[in-house]
């Protein structure tokens, strides 16, 4: 048998919706449920889920843009000189360029084939540092 598709909270209104069609009106408590008011929430709830998916594509996009200033910036910076990410962080230029945000974006850059990282000596204290340099063909 093949393997079916996630039973999210969705799919299982669906299914209530569908069953609640040939349903009578039970007795819950001291409460009656017809057909309509399952159908009727069902159809809300599903509703306010699509609501909900839509909103976070939504900041998704946005969340993804705003990524992709950052690494345009960051690739900008970069040349053929050999750079440590505290350097990166002064030349980007963007305001809430933390340094995980760089490290985040240098490793998609580098995933891509873009930028490599290189072992260098620091000048002042004499310790390895990683540094970025852009990759030109």
């Amino acid at each position: 048998m093949e393997k079916s598709k996630e039973v999210t909270k969705k799919v299982v209104l669906e299914a209530v919706r569908v069953m609640a069609q040939d349903m009578a009106d039970i007795m819950v408590g001291d409460v009656v449920v017809t057909a309509d008011d399952v159908i009727d929430y069902a159809e809300r709830t599903i509703a306010q889920i699509e609501n909900k998916n839509a909103k976070a594509r939504e900041r998704a996009a946005k969340a993804k843009a705003e990524g992709d200033v950052l690494t345009q910036a960051i690739e900008a910076v970069l040349t053929d000189e050999p750079k440590t990410i505290a350097e990166i962080q002064d030349e980007v230029g963007v305001e809430d360029a933390t340094v995980a945000k760089i490290v985040s974006r240098l490793g998609s850059l580098r995933r891509d084939g873009k930028i490599e990282r290189l072992e260098v000596k620091d000048a002042a204290t004499g310790r390895k540092v990683k540094a970025y340099v852009s990759i030109t063909e």
